[in-house]
């Protein structure tokens, strides 16, 4: 067994490891990540893989790390978000896994890295025992779980208030000020690949939504779900012979995911935010998407108030990050306070 970095050769190969890979939960999926791996990894930033090969050269485990700018208490900051910790179901009882994070591990350190930070699905519980100090990393520290709500589109009335794709300097300023009230977030250079909406008042924009399709870097297959799902799902199917509904997912097909990748709203502008998610799912309506999608931590009630009643599918989501520099002061009050994370990424 060999484990080395990543070449532009080895997407393919990647590509049929995450094939067989897929992540269990309330709705088991496989990511796909045609046609190149590498595609997602460079929107996040710089990164790193590291891969496993057989005796035969054959690609049986990966781990990935991106390197990705981050405001963290009001400062530009820089942490480390690493994934893609995947390991072929024959060598799943081999220290694949274990030497491929050493080898990231030692990689990173040597570089003068800080902050990892890792997003995993609750019900991905395998990945857990990677979080509690194995390699010699430092211990990860759950520092929030996202609410992953997916909304079913919907027709609703065009919202002449709406305005669609213009004044994007402005936009970014009022996003910036808006993520103030997070602790730690993704900063914000460009707005050209979303969809962006907004509501203006006395020449101010009060409420806005940037919208995403990331279905060009990955694509979500669903593998299985629960029998509850299944129930539901065949309910709604039956009302969509008497009620317009958009399309519902079927198992083997890949989901069409739109994502609220970014939002902001006004103290007391509330309504021009459900005016502008109830555009979101008209326009997710529309153009043949099975959910709109927005992750919301779950410390944060103020959106949680707003986000939950509308969705009738969502999942769990675990934010995890560790300092190798042993800062864990830092860990413990981005723990205490809300972050925000750019899911369209992940």
């Amino acid at each position: 067994m060999i484990i080395r970095k990543a070449n532009d050769g080895d997407s393919e190969a990647l590509i049929a490891l995450t094939s067989v890979t897929p992540m269990k939960g309330t709705i088991s999926l496989r990511i796909d990540r045609k046609p190149d791996f590498f595609a997602l990894l460079k929107e996040r930033g710089e990164f790193i893989v590291w891969v496993a090969t057989d005796t035969s050269g054959n690609v049986v485990g990966s781990f990935s790390a991106a390197l990705q700018n981050f405001v963290l208490a009001n400062e530009i900051s820089q942490a480390y978000y690493v994934g893609d910790l995947k390991v072929h179901p024959s060598f799943t009882k081999t220290t694949i896994a274990y030497r491929l994070v050493k080898s990231m591990y030692t990689y990173l350190k040597q570089s003068g890295a800080d902050l990892l930070l890792c997003t995993a699905a609750a019900a991905n519980e395998a990945v857990f025992p990677f979080f509690e100090g194995r390699a010699g990393i430092p211990s990860f520290l759950l520092t929030c779980t996202f609410n992953i709500y997916q909304l079913l589109p919907k027709h609703f009335l065009r919202n002449k208030a709406v305005i669609w794709n213009s004044d994007n300097p402005a936009l970014l300023s009022f996003y910036n000020t808006y993520l103030k009230r997070y602790h730690i977030h993704p900063t914000i250079i460009c707005l050209d690949h979303c969809i962006n909406i907004f509501i203006k008042e006395e020449g101010h924009i009060k409420a806005a939504l940037s919208l995403y399709d990331p279905g060009s870097l990955k694509q979500n297959v669903i593998v299985d779900y629960t029998l509850y799902l299944s129930a539901l799902l065949q309910l709604l199917r039956s009302v969509r012979l008497f009620l317009p509904l958009p399309p519902l997912p079927k198992k083997g097909e890949a989901l069409r995911l739109l994502y609220i990748r970014y939002y902001g709203f006004e103290a007391g502008a509330e309504t021009f935010f459900l005016k502008l998610i109830n555009t979101a799912r008209s326009y997710a309506f529309n153009h043949d998407f099975h959910f709109l999608t927005i992750a919301v931590d779950d410390k944060d009630e103020v959106l949680k108030k707003f986000i939950k009643p509308m969705s009738r599918f969502n999942f769990q989501s675990h934010q995890f990050i560790t300092s190798l520099k042993g800062n864990n002061e830092l860990l413990h009050t981005i723990r205490d306070h809300l972050n925000y994370e750019d899911y369209s990424l992940v």
